[in-house]
Parts: C-alpha cells; structure tokens; sequence
C-alpha cells in the first residue's frame, strides 16, 4: 500500500512537471520556485520598509500601508565612489543614516561567511571601504551608530567612525583551530544556529564576546573535489581534504568564556560566571540597561537552561530565570528572548505546552502571556502602548500555523482567517504585518495587514466588487488614494439633557436634529500618514495646523492623551464621586479635589512621560481648563465606566513608571487605587450591575465587565486586608501580581482603612 501511494504522488508529479515543461535544471537553479517576498527589513518609523531589488543593484524603501514603493534609498549606479557592480546583503545602523553593503560573499559553513563591506552614507551618497585589510565577518553597529564591530581571522575589530573609520583590534589570540574571539565555533553554529557571539552595551561604552578554546578538541577531516558546488578547479585531478574540530559525542567540546571589553580605558575582564565545564552558552545579549549582559547557559544533556544577568564591570553574575526539562530544551528558548526597557519575554515549556512568559527586568514572572494545548512558534513582538502581545502558534492543528494577538486581559484574537501556514513580519511600532500564507492547494499568498487582522484595502475593494464599480474608479482607489488612521482628542459628554435648551436651538437651526449632542471647543485631530499629507490637505493653509495635522507616528499623542488627560478622569472621579461630588466641572472648584489632580498629574505622571516637558506642562494646563468647561456637564458615573480597565490602561502605566524612575510609591496613585477599590464595594449584584451606597445615603450602580463585578459581590463581605489582597492579587485585571511591588499592598491596606474611617476627601487632603 505504501509503495502504491509513493507511486501515485510521483506519478502526479510528473504530470505536473510535464505539464508546466519544468526541466531538472530549473529545479537545480530555482528558476522553477514559488514567488515571494524576501530580505524584508522594517523601519525605525513604522509606516515603512527597505527591501533589496531583484537584480542586487539598488535598496527600495516601500510603505507597509500600501505597499508601494516610495523612494531608492541606495543605487550602485550613482552612489559616489562606488566601485561594485551589485551587492549581495546590507545591514542598516541604529539611526539608518548609514549603510553596510556586503559583496563577495564566500560561505565557511551553513551560516558563517566572510565578505567585504562598505560603508554607504544615505546623507551624502558616498561609499568607502570599512576595512582595508581583507574581509570581514559578522560587522555590528553600535547602538549609537558611531562604530562598528566585526571578526576577522577569529579577531574582534572595531572601527571608529568619527576619528576616521580608525580600526583596533580588541582581541589577539585568536588562532584558526583554536581559539575563536566573537563566532561561534562549528557545534555552536550548527547546533544553536547562530554565527555571531559579540555584542554592544545600550551606551555603546563597551563590548562582551564569547571566546571558545578548541585547541584540545580533536581535528576532524572529510576529503574535497571538483565536483562540489562552487566547482573546486585545484581539486581537479586529485581531491583534497579539509580539517576542522569536530567533537565526537562523549569527546570535550570547546572551553567557553564570557568577556567584556571597555572601549574607553581598553580594559578586558572575563565574567563571573558559574558555569560546568561541559556546559554551553549558546546566546550573549546586552539588554537595555547597559549594567545588565544577559547569558544564557545550557548543561551538557540540555534539559536545563538558565539565564543570568552579568555586570560588565564588576563580572558578578546573577541567575534571573532558570528553566528545566524532562527531554531538552528547545531553541527558541533562547534564541528568542526579547528584551524591553523594564521587562523581557521568554519561551518556556513549563506547563507542557511551549508557552510565552512575561517577565520584569528584575526576574520576576509578571504572568504567562499564552495558555493553552498548542504550542507558540514564533514570538512577534509586544505592543507596550496597548499592552498586546503577536505571536504564531500551531492552535487547531500541528500542520498549521496561524498570527495570533492576545491583549493584557489574556483576550487572544486570532488575525490571519484562512487555514494552512501563515508567517508575518511586523512593523516596528507593530502597527502593520506582512503575511505570507499557503496550503496545499494555494501557492504563497503575500498581504498588507494592520494589527487587528484587517487586510488594508480589502473591505474597500469588495464593495467595489459588490457594488459593480467601474475599473477605473478601482485603479483610482488602489493607486491614488492614501488610507490613514487618525486620533480626536475632544471631550463629548453626550446628547443635550435640557429640554428647554434642545427647543431653543431647534428654533435657531430651523430644524430638529435629535442627534444633537454637547461638545467642547477644544478639539485635537491627529492624523497618521506622510507628513507631505499636511501641504495636500487644506487644514495648514487654513491656520489650523496646531489642532489637525499630520505625523507619520501618532502614538506620543496618543500616549499624552491618555496617561493624562483620561488617566486625571480615572485617577480622581471615583474618589470624588464618593466625596459628594456629581459633575467633572464642580470638582475644579474644590481646591482639594482639583489639589489632588494636578499633584498626582505633575508630580507622578508627567515625570515619567519622554514627550517635550513643556509641551507636557501645556497639556495639562489645558487639561485642567477644559476639566473647568461651564457649558459642559460631564457627570462622574458617566466616566465611572468600566473603570477597571480604565486605572489599568490609563493610570498604571505612569504608577509602573514612577516606580521605575524613582524606587519609590507614587502617593496619590496609590490613594486612587484604593478610590477606585473603595467604589467597588457593593452589596447587590442585578441585571443592570453592581448596587453601591455613598457615604451620604443614596445608592449608584457600577457598570463593567460582568466577570468583574462578580468578582467584587463575591468579596462584598471580605476585611479590607482579605479584600485588597483579592483585588492585587487578580492578575486577570492587571496583568501582573500587584503584591510583588514592594509596599503596595500594604500601603492601599491602610489607606483604604483611613477612608472608612475618614472619608475620601480628608485622605485626599492628606495627600496635599
């Protein structure tokens, strides 16, 4: 029966080559291969990407919206003093100011190669060597672009690029078949599949490598002939025989150290590191904390990994995560490990399954980002602003892969629609994703998507298709139309309340419009494109270019708004609510509410914000005058809404960072959380939400996620400690353990306490 299906597919093969006349040769040279889209680099805006032209001449930057091609960023035809006729890779530096082209590649093994770069300055068009001196491996900028990293002849280089391009060499033992400085050697390489082991601190002060001592490792060799791809000509008549170190199993593997090189005083130290003599360290990688040299280590029989954290002046080593197996293991591991400015994410099998982990810089476990029988195969990346995590997973099916994206609730949403194998390639502010999908019967289909799994253009194209549209209205919309997101910051409470004040402008206008609505004056609309947008739309020539613009990145505004303008709404409303207080615009008149606003707003949140202070400052100001608007009536419950959600998304990104930034509980966020706990405590649980009583008398129904207000009725009759205890402890609500944070918990224990026997106003005017 086998035999009989072997022949059957072979025989439908054969059919199909003879069908498209696909020669073996096709095969062999790939001109018979599936079209794709290859050597995609995103870039730092986000709204684009570069990719090398087919012929090897030239790198085009495209639009990840559209697609199109949107300039040439390098041509081999008018580059200034360029001698090469094409090339075969580049590699952008941090900045993208300059460029590294690599020609005459020559592989050593399945990922290690030598090649000879050049130097392309976007600015001015000029190529120059990087080094003189003979080829280069693995080149690296440094994260400030001012240098360049590289190995030859198993040395590490680097190159100065503002005195000069003046290269030094870092180390010097390094011997072929003995000592290796900054690669990999050849186990390394083909069983931890990278070619690179140096990397640059975060202040581009210094430079850890791995050095791997094979001279005690046998010599192993495997004869060379012509015949071989490329042809070997001197091997012609008789073949010749090739030797490297090759550990049979149960032989010694290299000697591996970790070092660290100070750039400035040229000092070299080796790392602390508690590591088995038969151990590996298959990854080095700085992390953002130029103090902290992450190394990862495995045990000869690989069921064990461990990760330290290495300072690269003192050579101390501490162990942050240690991660055990029944069998091994596996790459991803470590290969990729992510890490953010206060947090990094991991790989693990933990639970069974291989599984996303979200951890502080600290080492401790915040939460397990993906749960589930399946199994995460690629991570791609974290979207800090909206607190979503993309990956790819094999859910459903182990034959197929499919994007994923799963918010800080733990709400996995699943972005590519058909069924087969997908892969995606994000752009860096994870705004847009290339995917590429195929099955059995489909060939590879390459799309533009946005980051909720909304092919752009698609839905319009289908009513187009629907609706019968002309030909030329399509080739209208594909090619000269220009899609964008935007952002409107403007306070609308909702329709007009006031009967007597609805008949009064139905009498002015002439007419009754029942969608009527209050709004205020002030109005921010931020527009998300090419900035050339702002000379095609009339807003500029208007006068009105300070409150509708366009930016290719609308994510500081969008962060602006949010941390204070509806992070002041969540932080203060639920406490003065309980303070008697019914509307936005009478709490801006108590100098004690609105006290406790603008300190939580300038001396906690502001702080930890990067935008322009002033810029910051004038924010809130306006803020603080709009929160004041006599002709709007934002009432309390009205933004009382879903509030947990709200202090999450809003309030703790500025707690997290106060934290961060100054070791230390920001007060008056910490005294809104117990507010907003505090506000929670009903004692009836109906259809239309949660029953609460004021300290006045009168009742309010909170309104939120049903799961939620279970929860809280659940609890109704806790202590304050019990009660405090669930609610930092519920990492459904925030994502993390609250109680990790040292003092928190303790801390909205008792000023929960004092609000029960004070009220919130007094515990507001405490905070002053």
């Amino acid at each position: 029966m086998r035999k009989l299906s072997i022949f059957i597919i072979l025989f439908f093969c054969l059919l199909t080559v003879r069908a498209q006349q696909v020669s073996l040769q096709d095969v062999a040279n790939r001109t018979y291969r599936a079209e794709g889209i290859r050597g995609i680099k995103p870039m730092l805006d986000g709204e684009h990407y570069t990719q090398m032209s087919a012929d090897g001449k030239k790198i085009i930057q495209y639009s990840f919206k559209t697609g199109k091609e949107t300039g040439t960023i390098f041509d081999v035809n008018t580059a200034r003093d360029c001698s090469i006729k094409s090339f075969d890779d580049y590699i952008m530096s941090p900045d993208e100011k300059l460029i590294l082209i690599q020609t005459e590649t020559k592989p050593i093994y399945r990922r290690s190669f030598t090649a000879n770069y050049y130097i392309f300055n976007v600015k001015n068009n000029k190529m120059e060597p990087l080094s003189e001196n003979g080829p280069q491996q693995v080149p690296l900028f440094s994260p400030d672009g001012n240098q360049i990293a590289f190995v030859r002849d198993n040395n590490i280089y680097l190159v100065k690029l503002l005195f000069g391009n003046s290269a030094s060499q870092v180390t010097k033992d390094g011997k072929f078949n003995e000592v290796l400085n900054g690669i990999p050697d050849w186990v390394y390489e083909e069983e931890f599949g990278f070619n690179r082991a140096f990397d640059f601190s975060a202040d581009s002060q210094m430079l850890a490598y791995i050095r791997f001592d094979e001279s005690q490792v046998p010599m192993y060799s495997f004869p060379l002939y012509k015949g071989m791809v490329p042809a070997l000509e001197k091997f012609s008549t008789y073949p010749g025989e090739y030797e490297y170190k090759y550990p049979m199993p149960g032989i010694d593997n290299s000697k591996v150290t970790v070092h660290t090189f100070d750039i400035k005083s040229k000092v070299t130290r080796k790392m602390d590191l508690p590591l088995d003599a038969d151990s590996y360290i298959p990854r080095i990688k700085f992390t953002d904390d130029e103090n902290a040299l992450a190394i990862m280590t495995l045990n000869r029989h690989q069921n064990r990994f461990d990760l330290y954290f290495a300072n690269p002046r003192s050579t101390l080593c501490k162990l942050m995560v240690r991660d055990e197996a029944p069998q091994y293991i596996k790459e991803e591991a470590y290969s990729n490990i992510v890490f953010y400015p206060k947090n990094f994410v991991v790989m693990s099998e933990k639970d069974g399954y291989n599984h996303l982990y979200l951890y502080t810089s600290g080492g401790n476990l915040v939460k397990q980002i993906t749960k589930g029988n399946f199994e995460v195969k690629d991570f791609l990346g974290w979207d800090e602003a909206t607190n979503t995590f993309y990956f790819e997973s094999n859910e459903g099916s182990p034959l197929r892969t499919a994007i994923y994206k799963v918010d800080g609730k733990g709400k996995k949403t699943k972005l590519s629609k058909q069924e087969g194998t997908h892969k995606a390639i994000f752009s860096n502010n994870m705004k847009y994703y290339i995917n590429t999908y195929s099955n059995i019967n489909t060939p590879p289909v390459i799309t533009l998507n946005d980051n909720n799994g909304k092919e752009l253009l698609k839905c319009v194209n289908q009513y187009i298709e629907q609706w019968n549209l002309e030909e030329g209205f399509k080739k209208y919309v594909n090619e000269e139309c220009t899609f964008c997101g935007s952002l409107v910051d403007r306070i609308v409470p909702g329709r007009i309340r006031d009967p007597q004040e609805v008949a009064r402008l139905e009498e002015e206008n002439h007419y009754a419009d029942p969608l009527t609505d209050v709004g205020e004056v002030f109005g921010l609309w931020v527009i998300e494109g090419d900035e050339k947008l702002n000379d095609v739309l009339p807003f500029k020539k208007a006068g009105l270019i300070d409150k509708v613009f366009v930016t290719p990145d609308m994510s500081p505004y969008k962060k602006r708004k949010v941390r204070i303008l509806n992070g002041a709404h969540t932080g203060f409303v639920l406490g003065a609510y309980l303070a008697g207080q019914n509307i936005v615009r009478d709490c801006m008149h108590d100098e004690v509410i609105k006290g406790f606003m603008n300190k939580m707003l300038y001396d906690e949140v502001i702080p930890t914000l990067t935008l322009d202070k002033n810029d910051l400052l004038n924010f809130a100001q306006a803020v603080s005058d709009r929160f004041n608007n006599p002709f709007v009536d934002h009432e309390l419950m009205s933004i009382s809404l879903n509030s947990t959600s709200k202090w999450k998304e809003r309030v703790m990104p500025s707690f997290l960072g106060y934290i961060d930034k100054h070791h230390a509980l920001p007060k008056c966020i910490t005294t809104s959380f117990a507010f907003y706990i505090q506000f929670y405590r009903g004692y009836e649980l109906t259809d239309a939400g949660l029953v609460a009583k004021r300290p006045a008398g009168n009742t309010y129904t909170i309104s939120d996620d049903r799961d939620i207000l279970e929860f809280y009725y659940n609890h109704k009759d806790d202590s304050v400690k019990d009660l405090v205890h669930a609610v930092c402890t519920n990492t459904s609500f925030w994502g993390q353990d609250l109680t990790q944070i040292a003092g928190f918990e303790d801390a909205v224990v008792q000023t929960l306490t004092e609000i029960e026997e004070k009220g919130t106003y007094e515990v507001m005017k405490e905070c002053l």
